[in-house]
């Protein structure tokens, strides 16, 4: 394997890595401004992020997108989010 091939995927393996190392668990709770608090985590998270909506209920008036790959939405389980 040339030279150039070698550095160009040890850049791309530190690349990667410090997305990873950077990940961030963002967590909303419920309460008075949950949909916003919400909205604001999934327009803030980047890749490799977890946005953890807590246990509780949460009222949803609009929809809620997330237009950036590699983020994990994970709730506390059915009948708990």
């Amino acid at each position: 394997m040339s030279l150039v091939k070698v550095c160009g995927l040890s850049v791309m393996l530190v690349v990667m890595w410090s997305h990873i190392a950077h990940a961030d668990d963002i967590r909303v709770m419920p309460g008075e401004d949950a949909a916003e608090r919400l909205t604001e985590a999934l327009i803030l998270a980047k890749p490799g992020d977890t946005v953890l909506i807590s246990s509780g209920r949460y009222e949803l008036t609009d929809g809620l997108s997330l237009d950036v790959d590699g983020v994990t939405v994970r709730g506390e389980g059915p009948g708990k989010t």
